[in-house]
């Protein structure tokens, strides 16, 4: 479902409200829904944000909390609401929410596609399944999300949610992605400070980096960026061709650079909320024209 480390249980000292997230890069595949899929997993494979989890990795040292989804997006999409059922994968003989576009497109809570033009199913589900789903992959993820960020709010005074992601070079438009996306859904997922303390020490690790185009933040930054309180979500998307082989899905030899980077990146965060006062708002724009 998913994996869980809390350097607290571990009888580690974390002095951080920092918690980082990977929605999409578990690679399971429950033999109960292989079972119902029209397609294999290489295909499948293609939902998948791969091998984020270990980019990840060089974090490790740093005591901070992290939340990782272990089964396959395909499986269920915690990056989506639950209320985003798709009315033309599962069969109801009620009334489901009103599609959103996300759902238009196929890619609601359970994806019914994987492209345009390559579906995952060949016929319609029962809603039960979906429930199913929910149940034993989704809630209890958001459930120990929700819980680990009222805990940092409780203990720290703020909570910062990173939310990391993986998107192909190339948009379909053609477009070229940046190496690297910061989504704040168009600023009102967090406190200005956070995203441009990201991108300051991104860009000075020389990346290329972009806001919130093509990409501004999925549901658990909307979700959970909630600034008024303290509360503060970016979503974090690295280009992979940065570390993958597009063709066989398979890592680059200079991964580790990036595991690197992606510390460094952690760690100047870390530094950053040393210095912030969060009983005086004042401080945050001082910090951010650093």
């Amino acid at each position: 479902m998913f994996q869980h480390i809390n350097p607290s249980q571990a009888h580690c000292d974390t002095k951080f409200g920092i918690l980082m997230v990977s929605a999409h890069s578990g690679r399971a595949y429950p033999n109960d829904v292989v079972s119902q899929v029209s397609v294999d997993i290489k295909k499948l494979r293609q939902l998948e944000d791969p091998y984020v989890d270990i980019l990840l990795d060089g974090t490790a040292s740093l005591n901070i909390e992290q939340i990782y989804a272990t089964h396959a997006r395909c499986v269920v999409d915690l990056n989506r609401a639950p209320t985003e059922i798709d009315p033309k994968l599962f069969h109801s003989t009620g009334m489901l929410p009103p599609p959103t576009l996300r759902v238009k497109q196929g890619l609601g809570v359970v994806p019914r596609i994987i492209s345009a033009q390559q579906p995952i199913y060949n016929r319609q589900l029962p809603l039960y399944e979906a429930k199913r789903r929910l149940e034993t992959y989704y809630f209890p993820f958001h459930k120990q999300v929700q819980k680990s960020l009222v805990r940092m709010r409780a203990q720290f005074g703020y909570a910062c949610l990173l939310d990391w992601h993986s998107c192909p070079n190339e948009m379909n438009n053609g477009q070229t992605c940046a190496d690297i996306i910061l989504g704040d859904y168009y600023g009102a997922a967090c406190a200005p400070w956070v995203i441009d303390i990201l991108e300051t020490k991104f860009k000075a690790l020389g990346f290329v980096v972009a806001r919130n185009q093509p990409y501004a933040g999925g549901y658990i930054t909307q979700n959970y960026g909630k600034p008024v309180i303290n509360q503060h979500a970016v979503q974090i998307e690295i280009n992979r061709a940065l570390y993958l082989n597009a063709n066989d899905l398979s890592l680059l030899p200079h991964i580790t650079v990036l595991q690197y980077y992606i510390k460094e990146v952690v760690l100047y965060v870390m530094r950053a909320l040393e210095d912030i006062n969060f009983g005086n708002m004042s401080a945050f724009p001082a910090l951010a024209a650093e």
